[in-house]
């Protein structure tokens, strides 16, 4: 099937219409301010820089970005609320509103409880994987592409490839996701960015443990810098059977290099036995917290919002049922 593409501009076309799970791939928004926000009294965002991607998964009912963690290097993830955004859906959308970003409440060091001798005989660093948690998205604008990881069996195992295999990488290059500071940014702005994803092929190399991916083509003018974070996911034909293979840390323009998904989904599954850095206050509260701030202590006032709290997917009806139960005991124990 693949002999019908004549140009990138069809392969773009072609991927976007038939691997839609290759468009979990976001690129990573680092927020600067010219002052702590500590200082200042409140958030804002004074300056978008940065170029680094990701890979927007779902677990649990909530919503990660999965990325390289030598990407965060490029931000002080102490001098902002919320340091990093990525787009809600795959395609950037066209307008100001702040719900069409997805925003970091915390991160969570999985790096710390992989074995790195997993990846012994690998030309990758095993620990230069993080997980960043996101706020909840605004039920109006619910993410449109990401990937679905519950279970071992969500992801492509070493067994799944064979030498030769066709694998997509898909990211954001910096050389593609410039800033700009000149006349051409719209008013009321200081500066602007555009947003390209770039798509390359390869044939996966079984040498190692990990393996690589080795690209088709020349790819003269394909720049690495950006690219780190981002996807690698098996040219399946099935759609069903679209499934991360792993995940963007090195390479150049004949080589990628990538964290298998296979080596570390015990500990992506089990990430809530990492140590946890929560990055904004507000993220997280417990449902305790939010009946106490925002009903003053009030559960038949909570239960008369608990539609809207459902419908806006802040509470699942698990954690919902979970509370119930816990105050319900509370006032049996206070009787």
């Amino acid at each position: 099937m693949y002999n019908v593409i004549s140009d990138k501009k069809e392969l773009d076309l072609f991927l976007k219409e038939n691997f839609n799970k290759a468009l979990s791939s976001r690129r990573l928004y680092f927020n600067f301010l010219f002052e702590p926000y500590q200082t200042r009294g409140f958030w804002n965002s004074d300056i978008w820089s940065g170029n680094a991607s990701g890979v927007l998964i779902r677990m649990k009912e909530s919503f990660f970005i999965l990325t390289a963690r030598h990407c965060l290097n490029l931000s002080d993830l102490k001098q902002n609320e919320s340091p990093i955004w990525v787009d809600v859906h795959s395609n950037p959308i066209r307008g100001n509103s702040i719900h069409q970003y997805l925003y970091c409440g915390g991160i969570w060091k999985v790096w710390t409880i992989i074995n790195n001798q997993k990846f012994k005989n690998c030309l990758v660093d095993g620990q230069d994987i993080v997980l960043i948690e996101m706020f909840k998205p605004h039920p109006n604008y619910f993410p449109d592409s990401y990937i679905e990881i519950n279970k071992s069996d969500d992801i492509t195992v070493k067994e799944d490839l064979n030498e030769g295999d066709l694998l997509i990488v898909t990211g954001f290059p910096a050389h593609l996701n410039q800033y700009y500071w000149d006349d051409k940014v719209p008013d009321g702005f200081t500066h602007r960015t555009d947003i390209q994803r770039e798509w390359l092929l390869g044939n996966y190399v079984q040498d190692d443990e990990c393996g690589h991916i080795k690209l088709i083509g020349k790819n003269e003018k394909f720049q690495l810098k950006g690219f780190s974070g981002g996807l690698v996911l098996k040219l399946d034909s099935d759609i069903n059977q679209q499934k991360i293979v792993g995940l963007i840390t090195s390479g150049n323009k004949e080589v990628i290099r990538f964290i298998p998904i296979w080596l570390v989904i015990n500990e992506l599954l089990n990430f809530e036995s990492a140590p946890f850095n929560k990055l904004d206050p507000k993220f997280n509260r417990t449902m305790e917290e939010v009946i106490n701030q925002d009903h003053n202590g009030s559960f038949a006032d909570f239960l008369l919002f608990q539609a809207e709290f459902l419908k806006e997917s802040k509470f699942s009806q698990n954690e919902y049922k979970r509370l119930k139960s816990i105050i319900e005991k509370n006032r049996g124990d206070q009787e």
